[in-house]
């Protein structure tokens, strides 16, 4: 039906979809936002605090589309957080937390100092200097999983800072599998060296009785 050539083709199609590695799922939920997330409350997947009106959920001016502005108007006391809590990881694996951050007001504190934040556990495990521009960029951080639910969390005006974050495309992936636990059943050392020499005496005995 297909002649040469179109088996030919077919096959290479087949050899190249097989070859295709699908990304990996990310655990977080609405981490581009599209759903509706409220400013100091519960919803779409986060919980938000500090977060003043000049700050929350925007439908446009993400990347692309939907968006959050982590802005509290520079409170000292405070950072402006959203949170949440993921659930089924495994212990000893590596994941990645990854996004894009971008100033949104151009103004408002130093960009030197390191106002944004990416946080697990409400403690902070990369932090960052603001964003020059509201043009995004991306962020990457990894952490061992300690649990099988880790709080996963991004603030802005850290340290201080009155320099605010817009966020979009928040993953976590799984980037490396812990190693598997050892066989069960392999002997200690103590007793593979008793059982050598075991397994010598016993040849020495043979060896005796063959010379006899």
């Amino acid at each position: 039906m297909y002649g040469r050539r179109g088996v030919l083709v077919l096959g290479m199609a087949a050899i190249l979809l097989g070859s295709v590695t699908a990304a990996p799922a990310s655990l977080i939920t609405n981490g581009t936002f599209d759903t509706p997330v409220p400013s100091n409350g519960t919803g779409g997947g986060w919980t938000s605090l500090h977060i003043d009106g000049a700050g929350g959920h925007r439908t446009t001016g993400g990347n692309p589309d939907a968006m959050f502005i982590l802005n509290d108007g520079g409170a000292s006391a405070t950072d402006p957080t959203i949170s949440q809590l993921v659930s089924g990881l495994t212990v000893g694996a590596v994941y990645l937390i990854a996004g894009d951050y971008a100033n949104e007001y151009g103004c408002c504190g130093s960009i030197t100092h390191l106002s944004f934040g990416v946080l697990l556990d409400g403690a902070a495990i990369l932090e960052l200097t603001g964003a020059p521009t509201d043009t995004f960029m991306p962020f990457s951080t990894t952490f061992t999983a300690t649990s099988t639910s880790h709080t996963i969390g991004l603030a802005g005006e850290r340290n201080g800072s009155d320099y605010e974050a817009k966020i979009d495309n928040i993953a976590l992936t799984l980037q490396t599998s812990p190693p598997p636990p050892p066989p069960t059943g392999v002997p200690e050392p103590a007793s593979v060296l008793l059982l050598s020499a075991g397994l010598l005496l016993l040849a020495g005995a043979v060896r005796r009785r063959s010379r006899r």
